[in-house]
């Protein structure tokens, strides 16, 4: 994750990355 370094980026049910940590996502509007 680029944000809190710990957690990994997974995909979650709306298919989007999100960190299971920290709770950062990423989007497919986001950049």
């Amino acid at each position: 994750c680029p944000k809190c370094k710990i957690g990994h980026l997974d995909y979650d049910g709306l298919l989007n990355l999100a960190c299971l940590e920290c709770g950062f996502a990423l989007g497919g509007c986001f950049t």
